[in-house]
């Protein structure tokens, strides 16, 4: 089967649209299917792209670019991932193939043929009903890039040597800094020494030279994400993408939201158990709130590892693979 995927990341979007669909392009690509990633015209999406040594092509996502290079490619599926697509583009495009399209904001008027929504409280109930649509809904179908698959997280350490801070591709760089300066003197207070790293996007503008402290360090736009976060006792992290990511690992997280998409994310792992939240990162007191739970939790084993058991047993990060199964039978191939 030829594919088209769509996908809208950078800027203010973050990279996690891009990292969930490279992992459905390397689930169509396992089953033998050949795929066209095209992206919108984005130097971080680029970079991102070629460091990880996927083929792919930049558009401006105007309806008629896209309806062209459908007639031209032909494809037998296109899947989107964008939230800026409108009804009326994929009404024309659905006279030329059949559609798919990620809908984390549960736009369910979209005129595709399958909907994606991996949102781990979505349901058949969450949408009006249509016996033409193949509704691909809740946890089951939430997609986790396939090197997290691999590793189970490490057996539980009772004190806590690693921490990360993550806020995704969006640039809060001074928000970073002042928290992981109080961390850190919250670790002192109490003597303890802890490595505290800040996994950046490729455009934050972050220099080590900010930290005067061996024990507080950066790493921008890692190849191996997978690996570091393998290693990792705690994380504070944004409530996108990577939320999942934790989860399959069984990292024990505090949440926080970058932007309003995330916050149904946050509010259903608080709710389960499985992170501790702290709302919006522009609140003013989210520094004070956010350290006066990890100072709960570095001293708490019992809390981290139940944390750590409802996460890993919440996401199994297999959507990917279900999501291809369900589109092959839907298309009776």
């Amino acid at each position: 089967m030829k594919i088209i995927i769509f996908i809208n990341s950078g800027g203010k979007v973050g990279l996690g649209h891009l990292t969930r669909s490279m992992a459905l392009v390397n689930a169509f690509k396992k089953k033998n299917h050949s795929v066209k990633i095209i992206t919108k015209i984005d130097k971080h999406t680029d970079y991102f792209l070629k460091v990880n040594l996927f083929k792919f092509k930049q558009l401006n996502f105007t309806k008629m670019n896209i309806i062209n290079l459908v007639k031209k490619e032909k494809p037998q599926l296109i899947v989107f991932d964008s939230y800026e697509l409108n009804l009326d583009c994929f009404k024309n495009l659905k006279k030329l193939c059949y559609i798919a399209t990620f809908d984390d904001k549960k736009l369910s008027g979209m005129s595709a043929d399958i909907i994606i929504n991996g949102l781990p409280e979505i349901n058949k109930f969450s949408y009006q009903a249509d016996n033409n649509k193949l509704f691909l809904l809740g946890r089951d179908f939430q997609v986790v890039r396939e090197q997290f698959l691999i590793k189970k997280h490490k057996r539980m350490n009772f004190k806590v040597y690693k921490i990360v801070i993550l806020a995704g591709g969006l640039d809060v760089s001074n928000k970073l800094k002042t928290l992981a300066k109080k961390i850190h003197m919250i670790n002192l207070s109490k003597n303890i020494t802890s490595e505290i790293i800040i996994i950046v996007g490729p455009h934050v503008k972050l220099q080590n030279k900010y930290f005067k402290n061996p024990n507080i360090s950066f790493i921008q736009n890692p190849k191996n994400i997978h690996n570091l976060l393998f290693d990792i006792d705690l994380a504070i992290s944004a409530s996108g993408q990577t939320l999942y990511e934790l989860a399959v690992l069984g990292v024990p997280t505090i949440g926080f939201v970058l932007s309003e998409d995330q916050l149904f994310n946050l509010t259903t792992f608080a709710n389960r158990g499985v992170v501790k939240r702290v709302g919006n990162i522009n609140n003013k007191n989210f520094i004070i709130k956010t350290c006066k739970i990890y100072s709960s939790l570095i001293q708490n084993y019992k809390k981290r590892k139940k944390m750590s058991f409802l996460a890993k047993n919440f996401i199994d990060g297999k959507g990917a693979i279900r999501i291809v199964k369900e589109i092959e039978k839907k298309l009776k191939l």
